[in-house]
């Protein structure tokens, strides 16, 4: 009989756990969820937190954007560039965005911020001719990362 019961007791207990559990599942590995983990790894190393996973991840392509600026009219016409420069600066706008709305857990308009970036990046991208120009390569990293941010924000509870 006292088998019995620590057997059905073991088997509440692991229930209980388990559903405790199923609502906040434990990310271990967050950048496994991303479509760049090459790009993901390295710069969240440790963290198991989906939103200060995307806080890190935003400034850091904030960052990375910065940088990127600085190579635009060294490597494309001045015309484009200024269209470029453009872009980035509307990028770095909706990223600033998507982290104050992220404080307040406003998904929605983290989404709709993060998907601006990735456009902004795309179209200073699509204005340059030259598929060997250095600024396509650099456009390439601030693509996966953007889109690495949207996948993270997408695992960040609304709570």
């Amino acid at each position: 009989m006292n088998q019995a019961r620590f057997t059905s007791l073991a088997f509440l207990a692991t229930t209980a756990i388990f559903l405790l559990l199923a609502g906040k599942p434990v990310q271990a590995d967050l950048c496994s969820k991303t479509t760049f983990v090459k790009l993901c790894r390295p710069l969240l190393k440790g963290i198991r937190s989906p939103a200060y996973a995307t806080e890190v991840a935003t400034k850091s392509l904030i960052n990375e954007i910065g940088r990127a600026r600085n190579v635009l009219g060294r490597s494309l016409t001045p015309k484009t560039a200024d269209m470029c420069r453009e872009n980035y600066d509307n990028a770095i706008d909706s990223l600033k965005k998507a982290l104050k709305s992220l404080k307040v857990r406003d998904l929605y308009i983290v989404s709709i911020n993060l998907s601006a970036t990735l456009t902004n990046i795309v179209t200073c991208d699509d204005a340059i001719k030259a598929a060997s120009n250095p600024v396509k390569r650099i456009n390439l990293r601030l693509r996966g990362l953007a889109s690495n941010c949207l996948a993270l924000a997408e695992m960040t509870p609304s709570h």
